[in-house]
């Protein structure tokens, strides 16, 4: 919007050049507002998300230079962390729901199998979980999972499971999908229910509509206007591990966000490797924080 521009105006000032830090590609999803901010006001972009990464690969803007950490083995690392968080959180809520993920009488879905579905599906697994599902449309990233496991269609999966993980970053349920879900599905994402649901969009359409007189704490209730169906969201789509705070045990978990920074710093050197286009933070920094970082924590220690 206008509004929206006069403020990164008025924030970038007359001087302009400012470097963009994104969490998610939020700032590719408008290609109008990069054409607006040009590079001789927004330099370059840093990027921490592979689900980001990939909405600017996709947008139409490429004038610029765009460094990206998501892919990185330390960022790996702290997507696994992130996952046993989502796992042991989602578990809690479910058993105070009366629901244990690995009853026969409960089919498990995962939409995605990148590193947090990977991981999300390992843990089912080491926690006994043999009735469940997984669909990624790439179908070479299932080749670890038995034939029994995999849903040959999106469609198959969400008529059959009653808990599903969303965990793809891009719009895991569609509108269209709504009408497949089964009566009381309950659906939790690994990243925010607009990434996976684009639940603001399926309200102002009114696609979903919220049964007040049905929520209760932690739980909001959805009835689908095409079906009729009820569609449980924990947590109100929100990722279960936003639900709790990490102590100085878990700081591993925010190395990526010190990744990201220095992306930014090298984007602001205007280093010559990044031109324009998508690149990875070099091995080089990605060592140098894994360093600086162990070397601050064990002098705590």
């Amino acid at each position: 919007s206008d509004e929206t521009v006069s403020t990164i105006e008025r924030a970038i000032g007359s001087d302009g050049d400012c470097i963009v830090l994104d969490h998610g590609g939020y700032f590719s999803l408008n290609p109008n507002t990069l054409k607006v901010f040009k590079p001789n006001m927004i330099s370059g972009i840093a990027e921490y998300a592979i689900n980001g990464e990939n909405r600017y690969l996709n947008s139409t803007v490429n004038d610029r230079p765009m460094i990206s950490i998501g892919r990185l083995s330390i960022k790996k690392k702290s997507d696994f962390a992130s996952s046993d968080s989502i796992m042991l959180v989602s578990e809690l809520y479910l058993q105070n729901e009366g629901i244990m993920l690995f009853g026969d009488d409960i089919k498990v879905g995962i939409i995605g199998h990148g590193t947090l579905g990977g991981r999300i599906r390992y843990l089912l697994q080491e926690r006994g979980v043999k009735n469940f599902l997984v669909y990624d449309i790439d179908e070479k990233k299932l080749n670890d999972i038995a034939l029994e496991n995999i849903a040959p269609h999106k469609t198959e999966l969400l008529k059959q499971c009653d808990v599903l993980f969303c965990a793809t970053g891009n719009k895991a349920i569609t509108k269209e999908d709504l009408k497949f879900l089964k009566d009381g599905a309950i659906i939790l994402t690994v990243t925010s229910p607009d990434d996976e649901l684009d639940l603001p969009a399926l309200k102002k359409q009114k696609l979903v509509q919220l049964k007040t007189e049905k929520c209760r704490e932690q739980t909001f209730i959805y009835s689908i206007s095409e079906t009729g169906h009820e569609l449980v969201l924990p947590f109100d789509g929100e990722s279960p591990n936003t639900q709790i705070s990490f102590g100085i045990a878990d700081a591993s978990i925010h190395q990526p966000c010190a990744t990201h920074i220095v992306a930014g710093i090298r984007l602001m050197q205007g280093c010559a490797e990044h031109k324009t286009g998508m690149h990875a933070l070099s091995l080089k920094d990605e060592l140098m924080v894994e360093q600086v970082w162990d070397e601050h924590f064990k002098s705590l220690a």
